[in-house]
């Protein structure tokens, strides 16, 4: 009996003290893994959410671009990282795809993460330079099937706007050969310079140059229009095609493994940050929609999705490499 309540003591004695350490969390700088190029539009959810919970928290939270393989690279850095809720990863709809993509991946983006909210939805567009004789969609897939040697940019190989792309080449007939880049900024940069003849972009990191008229928007690969871009039809409409719909999300996600007690703690928080009026009209700058979840219902959609993004590149004939 003595033997049993000393193990008894020397067992709650740890309950206790994970209990204390849980309690005192945070205790140190939080980061916040971004898989892609700063500039981008992951890269923007993350800066705004981690300005806000910087004051939540109590303590600072950087964020740290680790790009790279369309995000796995990120991705794979957080699933390897302590599970103790300092650092943290900044997915994107498009991480759901990857697993369809590739036969040979480091992680499992349902086992090896713990989820922790939904942050924002946004969509993509099909951008091509304002100098372009295409001014409508119909008129860019004219233009290639005339001209033939034309190439489109994404932002890397087997993400969502990659889908997009291949997506709407099926449909339409368009004749291009796709260029993947690293991130929205490095796709801006050569459209920009007329290194490729069109791109499908995040809406959020192409406005400027839309604005500015250096750029032109022909359609929005998403099943509605943009609040940003009102005059912009969707790929559905300009091509009737009511079932083409391509959008995604930003959310964040923990180690496998982190501790349920800050797993509720970091999405109370951020469930704070994104009832802040300034942070709504901050994502909606962004041509970005606030959209709030608890831990299980975005580990829902995440599953969901990835069933979802298997369906597509199967109907397209994208093949894992």
């Amino acid at each position: 009996m003595a033997c049993l309540l000393k193990w008894f003591a020397a067992a709650l004695g740890v309950s206790l003290a994970f209990s204390s350490a849980s309690a005192a969390y945070p205790e140190k700088s939080i980061r916040i893994i971004v898989g892609f190029p700063a500039g981008g539009t992951n890269d923007g959810a993350a800066r705004v959410v981690a300005e806000q919970m910087r004051g939540l928290l109590g303590q600072s939270v950087v964020v740290e671009n680790k790009a790279g393989a369309g995000g796995m690279i990120g991705a794979e850095y957080v699933a390897a990282a302590s599970p103790d809720g300092y650092t943290l990863f900044m997915a994107a709809g498009g991480h759901t795809v990857l697993p369809n993509l590739h036969k040979s991946m480091r992680y499992d983006l349902d086992k090896d993460f713990e989820p922790i909210g939904m942050v924002c939805k946004s969509g993509y567009a099909v951008v091509t330079q304002d100098s372009s004789p295409a001014v409508t969609l119909s008129e860019l897939v004219d233009l290639t099937k005339k001209e033939g040697n034309v190439n489109y940019a994404s932002t890397g190989t087997g993400v969502l706007t990659h889908l997009a792309g291949e997506w709407l080449k099926q449909i339409s007939g368009i004749r291009a050969t796709h260029v993947p880049y690293k991130g929205d900024a490095p796709s801006l940069t050569d459209l920009l310079g007329g290194h490729v003849n069109y791109a499908i972009l995040s809406i959020t990191p192409s406005l400027p140059h839309l604005r500015e008229g250096r750029l032109r928007a022909l359609a929005v690969t998403s099943d509605v229009r943009s609040s940003a871009l009102p005059d912009v039809p969707t790929i559905a409409e300009a091509l009737n095609v009511p079932e083409f719909n391509v959008s995604t999300w930003f959310g964040l996600l923990a180690p496998a493994g982190t501790p349920e007690a800050v797993i509720t703690q970091l999405s109370a928080a951020l469930d704070k940050v994104l009832q802040m009026p300034e942070v709504e009209e901050k994502f909606k700058s962004m041509a970005m929609e606030v959209s709030r979840t608890t831990p299980q219902e975005f580990g829902e959609i995440i599953r969901q999705d990835i069933d979802t993004g298997a369906r597509i590149a199967r109907s397209i004939g994208i093949q894992p490499e």
